[in-house]
């Protein structure tokens, strides 16, 4: 098992977040990692995502980012 802190602002990817969000924000289609729990890891594959009217960005660390809080 692995032992990693899903918990912790370094277990996110806030660069690629960003920039998936920039996208549907601009009504562009983005791309998103599919990440396999089990094997604590992303897989080869992604997953294509649409843009649209209402987006939803929730989580405990959401706005955790201090660079880029206030962009939206």
């Amino acid at each position: 098992m692995a032992s990693y802190n899903f918990d912790h602002p370094d277990s996110l990817d806030f660069d690629l977040c960003f920039e998936v969000l920039k996208k549907l924000l601009n009504k562009e289609d983005a791309e998103i990692p599919i990440y396999n729990f089990s094997k604590h890891a992303r897989e080869k594959e992604w997953e294509k995502v649409k843009p649209s009217d209402i987006i939803l960005f929730e989580g405990i660390l959401a706005l955790h980012d201090p660079v880029r809080k206030y962009f939206f």
